[in-house]
């Protein structure tokens, strides 16, 4: 058999190193937390526990498919692993396979193997996600990871799953990775998602610390064994026994009792980032960086910092874990399950009526962005955002960029809202803002309503507007909801925009735009964007929508 290398990075040994029962991780973008924590973790859980079940939980299962699946399968054949030679996805192993291994599968599989990954020892992975409600239902499993912990419902999570993780205790129970637990995470942003912060405290250091020094003389003793004289053996092998029960002790938490069922277990918290994988990017990778992300960027998905949000602000009771959903089609989602890549446009979007126009408002300048909705019932649904950095293209081409995404989409028609802000001069060309984008709408073959809304109404009025309509005091009223991952960039911004006093009241801070450092898609420009479709939904409350077509093209 040909061993090959694989290297990993000091944040990704030292988990290993410690394997504790619950591990908890916080680290930048470059740290390898899917491809270096999360699949080898995976791998030691099904190893020590065959016929076993774990669940890797997201928050949404395009998030699954599309960012977390992929960096595993790739570890997991660097690890020497092969789809459909150790592991099949989606579907239950072939005749073949289980007479090759003597395969029995997990002691309780899931009701639904279109979600499973079987192992060759019969150890089954479940895919569960937070969209897709009852995924985790008449599941029994023994461990479960958690990938980009911030964007997950830590209450659903707890009532949902952690409730599962009390199967075949009379088998597994003894084993340390028995009903273990791992979360991944850059840093968080949002209040509800600074939970796992909170992790930190509840590590016993010193148990952490004992367990990675009695870890590493393991690995020592062992190398020896592997090279030592035949004389020498029985000693070394004496030596690994004593380390055995003593790191088995650790972990657990207790020294002499491996039945007590109320064990303390040991966690690890571990905070890192891209500086723990230079070794790998290589200091030309972070001057990239450096010069190609905003300071603010930077700091956080780099070096991995925590930063202070706003609190108050512009949208008060605006909040993400209650406005904040997603629409997905689960049908065409599906047909991508075991492939590395999935294409990604308006077909895998649900919760729109597709036999209706796109609404969709602007901000215009330099930085140019796009956020689209549509009223669905009493509800009304903001979709998705689109958006060009300076120097990375033109207003055209967010509204082509739009075209693209929504290529599948049956009804080519939008309703565009704009004010008076767009009827000024466009620095790229001689038309306005608005010509363009509807000049260019209308050149990719999609009709345009024109929505005038006359001039912007002071930002004391807007404010005291928003609040009113994010509070949703009235029962009767229009319900905002959005799409979490079409619109993370206008969620971070609508959280970032601050207020300040004016000399006619409350106004929306905007000096952030003007800030070189500052990623602009986080600052109030996708917020004006969204507010043009905001403030429909405000009119419609109040009966009246306010907004006069200039133009409609049947």
């Amino acid at each position: 058999m040909k061993i090959r290398p694989l290297h990993l990075n000091v944040p990704q040994l030292k988990i290993g190193l410690v394997d504790a029962t619950e591990t908890y991780v916080v680290a930048g973008r470059g740290v390898g937390k899917t491809s270096g924590i999360i699949a080898p973790w995976e791998i030691r859980r099904a190893q020590e526990m065959p016929r076993s079940s774990g669940g890797i939980v997201g928050a949404t299962f395009q998030q699954l498919l599309v960012r977390t699946l992929p960096p595993m399968l790739a570890m997991w054949k660097k690890m020497g692993y092969e789809q459909d030679r150790h592991f099949v996805i989606g579907r239950e192993p072939s005749e073949k396979f289980k007479r090759l291994f003597k395969w029995e599968g997990p002691i309780t599989k899931p009701l639904d193997s279109k979600y499973a990954i079987y192992w060759f020892n019969g150890s089954a992975n479940v895919l569960i996600s937070q969209d897709r409600v009852g995924s985790s239902n008449g599941l029994s499993l023994q461990y479960v990871a958690g990938d980009e912990a911030k964007l997950l419902n830590k209450q659903r999570f707890d009532e949902e799953v952690i409730p599962t993780l009390r199967g075949e205790r009379a088998k597994f129970g003894k084993c340390t990775g028995y009903g273990g637990i791992l979360f991944t995470t850059d840093m968080p942003t949002t209040a509800k998602a600074k939970w796992i912060l909170d992790m930190a405290a509840e590590m016993d250091v010193d148990q952490i610390t004992q367990i990675m020094s009695n870890q590493l003389l393991y690995n020592l003793r062992q190398r020896q064994y592997m090279n030592a004289e035949k004389s020498e053996k029985l000693s070394l092998h004496k030596a690994l026994q004593v380390l055995e029960k003593r790191l088995y002790s650790l972990r657990l938490g207790h020294k002499n009792n491996p039945e007590a069922r109320n064990r303390i277990i040991s966690k690890y918290y571990l905070e890192a980032s891209a500086m723990d994988n230079l070794d790998v990017l290589g200091p030309q990778y972070l001057k990239r960086m450096k010069g190609a992300l905003t300071d603010l960027q930077y700091r956080t998905s780099i070096l991995n910092q925590r930063l202070n949000k706003i609190e108050g602000g512009f949208y008060p009771n605006f909040k993400p874990e209650f406005h904040g959903t997603d629409w997905f089609d689960y049908h065409y989602l599906d047909s991508f399950i075991g492939r590395t890549s999935i294409e990604e446009d308006s077909r895998q979007d649900d919760g729109m009526d597709k036999g209706s126009p796109l609404d969709v408002g602007c901000d215009y300048g330099v930085f140019n962005c796009m956020v689209t909705g549509q009223r669905v019932g009493m509800e009304y649904r903001l979709f998705r955002g689109f958006h060009r950095y300076q120097g990375e293209g033109l207003l055209q081409d967010v509204v082509k960029d739009f075209c693209k995404y929504y290529k599948h989409y049956p009804t080519k028609v939008v309703n565009y809202y704009y004010d008076h802000t767009a009827i000024g001069g466009n620095a790229n060309t001689e038309a306005t803002y608005a010509q363009s984008v509807i000049d260019t709408f209308r050149g990719e073959g999609w009709q345009v309503n024109e929505m005038y809304m006359s001039r912007t109404v002071s930002p004391d009025i807007r404010y005291k507007v928003f609040d009113n309509v994010f509070s949703e005091k009235d029962p009767e009223a229009l319900k905002v909801r959005y799409s979490r991952s079409g619109l993370g960039k206008w969620e971070i911004a609508m959280g970032n925009a601050d207020v300040k006093q004016g000399t006619k009241g409350v106004e929306k801070n905007k000096n952030p735009e003007r800030d070189k450092d500052a990623d602009q898609a986080e600052t109030t420009h996708y917020t004006d964007a969204g507010d043009n479709l905001l403030f429909y939904v405000a009119a419609s409350n109040q009966h009246s929508s306010g907004i006069t077509p200039i133009s409609s093209i049947n």
